[in-house]
């Protein structure tokens, strides 16, 4: 069975199935509001990037704000690349996002200033999973005059997403079915191993 690893925030026990990213209600809920924003009222999705980054640049918004709206725009603007793109393939919303690559997953956490997460080894025993690089959605910048459009330009830039070439900068792998941890490899700093159930 192939092993794979995966960073989180969250201490999980050995043995512990992984929550899918995006299968919190709070998510749902905000993901929806923003796809409706995109998809029929576009100028406010894009009123609301500028506020964030108005409020953000006057420091009355931590930069999470910020960070969290475009995460979800883009995660919004993904999904819709994949509707045309690669329907039959799984969604990345409510999936487990892995790493084949132990050097990926450490790169991932100093990325992100993830000092506060967790590396674990973990399996995905049906083996049903797809890869693709992450890179072309980081790198790939969206404006608010991208935003103002409906997000047409990244749309079309995310379908390279959906259709993985053998040259990835940046794979990761997603999930719909279980993964389950199979080992604790790096815990944060102000954290002791005795406090985990190995």
């Amino acid at each position: 069975m192939c092993k794979f690893f995966h960073v989180s925030p969250m201490p999980l026990q050995i043995g512990q199935k992984i929550k899918p990213y995006g299968s919190s209600p709070n998510f749902k809920r905000i993901y929806n509001f923003f796809d409706e924003l995109l998809t029929h009222m576009p100028q406010e999705a894009e009123k609301i990037w500028l506020i964030d980054h108005y409020l953000y640049a006057r420091g009355l918004v931590n930069f999470d704000i910020v960070n969290s709206s475009s995460s979800i725009c883009r995660e919004v603007l993904t999904e819709k690349a994949r509707y045309l793109q690669a329907p039959e393939q799984m969604s990345r919303l409510n999936a487990s996002f892995v790493w084949q690559n132990y050097d990926n997953a450490l790169q991932f956490m100093t990325n992100y200033s993830r000092n506060n997460a967790f590396l674990f080894e973990c399996t995905i025993p049906s083996q049903k999973y797809f890869t693709a690089d992450m890179s072309i959605i980081t790198n790939t910048t969206l404006t608010k005059d991208d935003l103002y459009s409906g997000g047409a330009n990244f749309i079309e830039a995310m379908k390279a997403y959906w259709q993985p070439s053998q040259k990835m900068l940046v794979p990761e792998t997603f999930t719909q079915d279980d993964v389950i941890i199979t080992g604790i490899l790096k815990v944060p700093d102000q954290c002791h191993q005795t406090d985990l159930q190995i």
